[in-house]
């Protein structure tokens, strides 16, 4: 079972609201990833593009739709997702 100390939880949408670009703190944090952790981004839309850079990256990732506009995107280097 993984602990909350493994996980990197990012809202981006409140980042975005507050006029923050989150492309910058989300490929520093990929940089900093070890492997067993993760990184939780919340987002307000279908992150598509950043999926695609993340695929080129090396990156896993598993998208969940928690409600209208609220998506969580899991961000993983190795092993299995979350559960």
């Amino acid at each position: 079972m993984e602990t909350d100390s493994k996980l990197n939880h990012l809202d981006i949408g409140s980042l975005m609201a507050s006029g923050l670009e989150p492309y910058p703190l989300i490929m520093d944090r990929l940089q900093r990833l070890d492997a067993e952790e993760r990184i939780i981004l919340h987002v307000p839309f279908e992150p598509k593009p950043l999926m695609k850079q993340l695929l080129r990256m090396g990156f896993k990732f598993d998208l969940k739709k928690e409600a209208k506009d609220q998506y969580l995107l899991e961000i993983f280097q190795d092993g299995d997702r979350l559960k």
